[in-house]
């Protein structure tokens, strides 16, 4: 997944745009790995 950040505010967004908080174009990118978890796998019930 990528996503766009406010250098500034942290802030996400999913693409290019005006941060909403300070008003600076949003242009650095990040990519985000989601990973599925496994129940009982390693012995914790990831549902808690």
């Amino acid at each position: 997944m990528e996503k766009y950040y406010c250098d500034n505010c942290r802030l996400l967004y999913n693409e290019e745009e005006v941060c909403a908080a300070c008003g600076i174009l949003v242009t650095k990118k990040i990519y985000i790995e989601v990973q599925k978890h496994h129940k009982n796998h390693n012995g914790l019930d990831a549902s808690k």
